[in-house]
């Protein structure tokens, strides 16, 4: 992969097939744009590159995701593919059991995590994964990486790109907490911080000096601290009695995406005037609320309100019509 990417630009397109008009496709940055439900409530913006663009980020991913994976930090568990068995698994749930048993968890959250990853940091996050990567092949990267001057979220080369820029932040953290005789991890943007004390105050300020230094910034408004008494929550788990569950916030989150999904379908299907963006928004949250329903059956080992839950989306996309609530 190092060789490859020591070439010039157009030998690198060339070897991964890239189409002709490459250099075109990175330039137009064809995206189509829509919101969706978040899986613990709100919207989140998505950009989702066109198709030509999408292969080529696809390509990117693939080459840098082994790369990654030879550094991968123990803490981190977000965008962790399932192929590497040497690593252990790594998802939502591993993320939760690494905090299991402690007295005291501290979760922050990483403000505007993509969006605040612009053309720089991963300029310069690539070129510290790998030093010998040809200059105008690493502008090239960059160019096709990012919209606006950030990672879009919907490109297929965003979640690998985000962890790379990350890495450098997880290995301070981690030796930080080492320190500290804490344990950290980190899934995507939400960071959990735990152990047999409360580290409230100076070594709370420690933690988001480490982070600042790095050029990202904690959303105040999403940061908790659970006391040795409390039930503790985390990325919509609940952490209890030695075991995890999942959150009720979380039960009715997915439960009101795929409401949402039959009228998308329903009005991409049916609207006069065609939109192929709603047609894309339609597929896109489909594929979402299916990870959901599978990130739900790990958790709860497939209990009555998965399987409901599961039924209700299956309903949703064999129906031809909108239901009688469809504006309610």
């Amino acid at each position: 992969m190092t060789d490859l990417l020591s070439l010039p630009s157009n030998e690198f397109a060339a070897l991964l097939q890239w189409p002709k008009d490459y250099a075109d496709v990175i330039r137009l940055k064809v995206y189509h744009s829509f919101y969706i439900k978040k899986r613990h409530g709100g919207y989140r913006f998505i950009n989702s590159p066109g198709k030509k663009l999408k292969f080529i980020q696809k390509t990117i991913a693939d080459i840098f995701m082994p790369l990654y994976m030879k550094n991968l930090p123990s803490s981190v568990h977000g965008y962790i593919p399932g192929d590497y068995p040497d690593k252990g698994v790594r998802h939502i749930l591993s993320n939760a059991r690494t905090h299991l048993g402690s007295s005291f968890l501290l979760n922050l959250d990483i403000d505007n995590f993509f969006g605040s990853i612009d053309s720089l940091k991963v300029m310069a996050g690539l070129r510290g994964l790998c030093p010998g990567i040809h200059q105008q092949t690493m502008e090239t990267i960059v160019h096709a990486c990012t919209y606006n001057n950030q990672l879009p979220m919907g490109a297929p080369s965003s979640p690998v790109v985000s962890n790379i820029i990350s890495l450098p932040m997880d290995i301070h953290l981690e030796e930080t907490s080492a320190r500290m005789n804490i344990v950290y991890s980190r899934y995507v943007d939400d960071m959990s911080f735990s152990g047999p004390f409360s580290f409230e105050g100076s070594m709370e300020e420690e933690i988001a000096e480490v982070i600042r230094d790095h050029g990202f910034l904690i959303n105040s408004k999403k940061r908790r601290h659970f006391n040795i008494e409390d039930v503790k929550l985390i990325t919509g788990l609940v952490l209890h009695d030695g075991k995890v569950s999942v959150q009720q916030e979380l039960i009715d989150n997915i439960s009101s995406c795929i409401t949402e999904y039959g009228r998308v379908k329903w009005l991409s299907r049916y609207m006069l005037i065609a939109d192929p963006e709603l047609k894309l928004k339609a597929k896109f949250m489909k594929q979402s609320i299916r990870g959901q329903l599978a990130f739900m059956e790990q958790i709860t080992g497939g209990d009555e309100t998965t399987q409901k839950l599961t039924e209700a989306l299956n309903s949703e996309i064999a129906s031809s019509k909108p239901s009688f609530d469809f504006y309610i």
